[in-house]
Protein backbone atom coordinates (compact mmCIF):
# COMPACT_ATOMS: atom_id res chain seq x y z
CA UNK A 1 0.00 0.00 0.00
CA UNK A 2 1.31 3.32 -0.20
CA UNK A 3 2.36 5.57 2.25
CA UNK A 4 0.21 8.53 0.46
CA UNK A 5 -2.79 6.57 0.56
CA UNK A 6 -5.12 6.59 3.60
CA UNK A 7 -9.03 6.41 4.51
CA UNK A 8 -9.29 8.82 7.38
CA UNK A 9 -12.68 8.35 9.50
CA UNK A 10 -11.92 9.27 12.61
CA UNK A 11 -10.40 13.14 12.21
CA UNK A 12 -13.16 16.19 11.93
CA UNK A 13 -12.60 18.92 9.52
CA UNK A 14 -10.95 21.53 10.47
CA UNK A 15 -12.31 25.15 10.28
CA UNK A 16 -10.00 25.97 8.36
CA UNK A 17 -10.59 23.59 5.74
CA UNK A 18 -14.27 25.70 5.01
CA UNK A 19 -13.02 28.98 4.58
CA UNK A 20 -13.78 30.77 1.64
CA UNK A 21 -12.18 28.56 -1.48
CA UNK A 22 -10.03 30.78 -4.11
CA UNK A 23 -10.71 28.70 -7.06
CA UNK A 24 -8.52 27.92 -9.86
CA UNK A 25 -10.93 26.96 -12.67
CA UNK A 26 -10.20 29.50 -15.58
CA UNK A 27 -14.44 28.81 -16.57
CA UNK A 28 -15.20 29.80 -12.89
CA UNK A 29 -15.69 33.38 -14.02
CA UNK A 30 -14.53 35.12 -10.54
CA UNK A 31 -11.47 33.25 -9.09
CA UNK A 32 -12.80 33.07 -5.23
CA UNK A 33 -15.53 31.32 -6.70
CA UNK A 34 -13.94 27.96 -7.42
CA UNK A 35 -15.14 25.55 -9.29
CA UNK A 36 -18.66 25.75 -11.05
CA UNK A 37 -21.92 23.50 -10.90
CA UNK A 38 -23.97 22.18 -13.45
CA UNK A 39 -26.92 23.41 -13.91
CA UNK A 40 -28.46 21.02 -16.01
CA UNK A 41 -27.38 17.54 -16.59
CA UNK A 42 -23.55 17.15 -17.27
CA UNK A 43 -22.72 17.14 -21.02
CA UNK A 44 -19.46 17.70 -23.30
CA UNK A 45 -19.11 21.50 -22.72
CA UNK A 46 -15.46 22.37 -21.76
CA UNK A 47 -13.91 20.43 -24.33
CA UNK A 48 -14.61 17.35 -22.09
CA UNK A 49 -15.35 13.77 -23.61
CA UNK A 50 -19.16 12.47 -23.90
CA UNK A 51 -19.88 10.94 -20.53
CA UNK A 52 -22.59 8.19 -19.90
CA UNK A 53 -23.06 8.85 -16.10
CA UNK A 54 -26.42 7.16 -15.96
CA UNK A 55 -24.47 3.89 -15.66
CA UNK A 56 -21.58 5.07 -13.84
CA UNK A 57 -21.31 4.40 -10.07
CA UNK A 58 -19.69 8.06 -9.26
CA UNK A 59 -18.03 11.11 -11.17
CA UNK A 60 -14.24 11.95 -11.71
CA UNK A 61 -14.27 16.28 -10.72
CA UNK A 62 -11.02 18.15 -12.42
CA UNK A 63 -9.87 20.73 -10.22
CA UNK A 64 -8.37 22.28 -13.02
CA UNK A 65 -7.35 21.16 -16.75
CA UNK A 66 -4.69 18.72 -17.62
CA UNK A 67 -4.95 16.32 -14.24
CA UNK A 68 -4.81 13.15 -16.31
CA UNK A 69 -8.79 12.80 -15.51
CA UNK A 70 -9.30 10.97 -18.65
CA UNK A 71 -6.64 8.59 -18.62
CA UNK A 72 -7.81 8.17 -14.90
CA UNK A 73 -11.38 7.55 -16.26
CA UNK A 74 -10.24 4.76 -19.10
CA UNK A 75 -7.62 2.82 -17.06
CA UNK A 76 -10.13 2.76 -13.63
CA UNK A 77 -13.87 2.33 -14.74
CA UNK A 78 -17.69 2.63 -12.84
CA UNK A 79 -16.85 6.71 -12.97
CA UNK A 80 -18.14 9.37 -14.96
CA UNK A 81 -16.46 13.10 -16.15
CA UNK A 82 -18.12 16.15 -14.67
CA UNK A 83 -15.57 18.13 -16.69
CA UNK A 84 -14.17 20.29 -14.39
CA UNK A 85 -17.62 21.41 -12.51
CA UNK A 86 -19.35 19.76 -9.36
CA UNK A 87 -22.57 17.97 -10.74
CA UNK A 88 -25.53 18.20 -8.96
CA UNK A 89 -27.93 14.67 -8.05
CA UNK A 90 -30.63 16.78 -8.75
CA UNK A 91 -30.20 16.21 -12.46
CA UNK A 92 -29.55 12.52 -12.12
CA UNK A 93 -26.44 10.45 -12.11
CA UNK A 94 -24.09 9.32 -9.06
CA UNK A 95 -24.37 11.08 -5.86
CA UNK A 96 -20.57 10.22 -4.87
CA UNK A 97 -17.17 12.54 -6.42
CA UNK A 98 -13.37 11.94 -6.92
CA UNK A 99 -11.62 14.81 -7.02
CA UNK A 100 -8.46 14.66 -9.22
CA UNK A 101 -5.44 17.38 -9.15
CA UNK A 102 -1.73 17.09 -10.49
CA UNK A 103 0.90 16.91 -7.97
CA UNK A 104 2.24 20.02 -8.67
CA UNK A 105 2.37 23.57 -7.00
CA UNK A 106 -0.76 25.21 -8.87
CA UNK A 107 -2.72 21.53 -8.71
CA UNK A 108 -2.78 21.24 -5.04
CA UNK A 109 -3.61 24.67 -4.97
CA UNK A 110 -6.59 24.23 -7.25
CA UNK A 111 -7.24 20.66 -5.41
CA UNK A 112 -7.73 22.87 -1.59
CA UNK A 113 -10.02 25.23 -3.37
CA UNK A 114 -12.66 22.72 -4.21
CA UNK A 115 -12.24 20.81 -0.85
CA UNK A 116 -12.51 24.57 0.71
CA UNK A 117 -15.47 25.16 -1.68
CA UNK A 118 -17.10 21.25 -0.64
CA UNK A 119 -16.66 21.73 3.31
CA UNK A 120 -17.98 25.39 3.59
CA UNK A 121 -21.69 23.68 1.76
CA UNK A 122 -20.78 25.35 -2.00
CA UNK A 123 -21.24 22.43 -3.83
CA UNK A 124 -24.73 20.56 -5.18
CA UNK A 125 -26.58 19.29 -1.64
CA UNK A 126 -26.46 15.22 -1.52
CA UNK A 127 -22.83 14.78 -3.41
CA UNK A 128 -20.74 13.50 -1.26
CA UNK A 129 -16.85 13.29 -1.78
CA UNK A 130 -15.13 10.00 -1.50
CA UNK A 131 -11.81 11.09 -2.13
CA UNK A 132 -8.66 12.91 -4.00
CA UNK A 133 -6.82 11.53 -6.75
CA UNK A 134 -3.17 13.21 -6.71
CA UNK A 135 -1.50 12.20 -10.23
CA UNK A 136 2.45 13.01 -10.42
CA UNK A 137 3.21 15.64 -12.56
CA UNK A 138 7.10 14.09 -13.28
CA UNK A 139 8.79 10.60 -12.75
CA UNK A 140 9.58 10.35 -9.08
CA UNK A 141 8.75 11.60 -6.07
CA UNK A 142 7.02 14.96 -5.51
CA UNK A 143 9.51 17.71 -3.83
CA UNK A 144 9.57 17.64 -0.40
CA UNK A 145 7.07 20.80 0.30
CA UNK A 146 4.44 19.29 -2.38
CA UNK A 147 4.77 15.85 -0.22
CA UNK A 148 4.15 17.15 2.90
CA UNK A 149 1.25 19.02 1.49
CA UNK A 150 -0.28 15.77 -0.07
CA UNK A 151 0.47 14.49 3.67
CA UNK A 152 -2.29 17.33 5.21
CA UNK A 153 -4.85 16.09 2.69
CA UNK A 154 -5.16 13.01 4.95
CA UNK A 155 -7.02 15.23 7.50
CA UNK A 156 -9.25 16.68 4.98
CA UNK A 157 -10.90 14.25 3.00
CA UNK A 158 -11.83 10.54 3.07
CA UNK A 159 -9.51 8.77 1.21
CA UNK A 160 -5.89 10.41 -0.67
CA UNK A 161 -4.68 8.43 -3.83
CA UNK A 162 -1.16 9.30 -4.91
CA UNK A 163 -0.81 8.35 -8.34
CA UNK A 164 2.55 8.23 -9.80
CA UNK A 165 4.00 8.77 -13.17
CA UNK A 166 3.52 5.66 -15.14
CA UNK A 167 4.82 6.03 -18.84
CA UNK A 168 3.00 3.03 -20.16
CA UNK A 169 0.20 4.91 -19.63
CA UNK A 170 1.25 7.90 -21.41
CA UNK A 171 2.61 5.43 -24.51
CA UNK A 172 -0.27 3.41 -25.04
CA UNK A 173 -3.24 4.44 -27.25
CA UNK A 174 -5.60 2.70 -24.75
CA UNK A 175 -5.09 2.48 -21.32
CA UNK A 176 -7.79 -0.08 -20.95
CA UNK A 177 -5.16 -2.56 -22.29
CA UNK A 178 -2.26 -2.04 -19.54
CA UNK A 179 -1.89 -3.52 -16.54
CA UNK A 180 -2.43 -1.22 -13.65
CA UNK A 181 0.38 -0.46 -11.69
CA UNK A 182 0.18 -1.08 -8.06
CA UNK A 183 -0.74 2.79 -7.44
CA UNK A 184 -3.70 2.18 -10.18
CA UNK A 185 -4.76 -1.41 -8.60
CA UNK A 186 -5.26 0.08 -5.50
CA UNK A 187 -7.47 3.25 -6.14
CA UNK A 188 -9.72 0.10 -8.89
CA UNK A 189 -9.69 -1.73 -6.09
CA UNK A 190 -10.80 0.99 -3.25
CA UNK A 191 -13.43 2.44 -5.97
CA UNK A 192 -14.57 -0.65 -6.97
CA UNK A 193 -17.10 -1.28 -3.59
CA UNK A 194 -18.88 1.83 -5.14
CA UNK A 195 -19.51 -0.28 -8.29
CA UNK A 196 -22.81 -2.09 -8.71
CA UNK A 197 -22.67 -5.86 -8.21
Amino acid sequence: MSPLFAINRSRPRSAATAAAPTGCDPTAGAPELGLRTWARPVTTDLGGPATDWRHAAFWWVGAHGGTGLSTLKAAVPGGADANRRWPDPAYGGPHLAVLVARGSAHGLRCLRAALRQHAGGHTPPGLYLVGAAVVADRPGRPPRHLHQEIQLLHGIVPAVWWIPWITDLLDSPDPRSVVLPPALAALDRDLGCLRPA
